[in-house]
């Protein structure tokens, strides 16, 4: 994947293109086939095949598309490095510290109304 070397911030060409080489890359993995993944989208084969290519530019509506059937996030197209700049780039009062965290949930919490108070489950019960 390419570096925003300079830039200190990723552009849209550039996520655009990382999308493509992601994209490509499971292809050539075999995780599918370009056919496979142009029924997956939703698109002609020759449409996926040219946009891999890169003889045709990859829409937005398309990499909308390819986020939500791959289950892919454009965080996903983020390097550390990228991630390093953005945080660095806050301001001391925008920069996550531990009393921005969310409280860790208490999953061993019993519930507010027990089951046998519930109005008919005693009939259920007895079923």
């Amino acid at each position: 994947m390419e570096s925003f070397s300079g830039q200190h911030r990723p552009t849209f060409a550039l996520l655009r293109q990382r999308l493509v080489d992601a994209v490509n890359t499971r292809v050539n993995n075999g995780e599918f086939s370009e056919r496979a993944l142009a029924r997956i989208l939703g698109i002609s084969q020759p449409q996926m095949n040219n946009v891999l290519k890169g003889a045709r530019k990859l829409t937005p509506e398309t990499a909308d598309i390819i986020f939500e059937r791959l289950n892919m996030s454009v965080l996903d197209l983020l390097t550390a490095s990228d991630i390093s700049h953005l945080i660095a780039k806050l301001s001391p009062s925008e920069a996550p510290t531990a009393s921005h965290r969310t409280p860790a949930v208490d999953c061993q919490r019993k519930p507010v109304v027990s089951a046998s108070r519930v109005a008919g489950f005693d009939k259920v019960r007895a079923s």
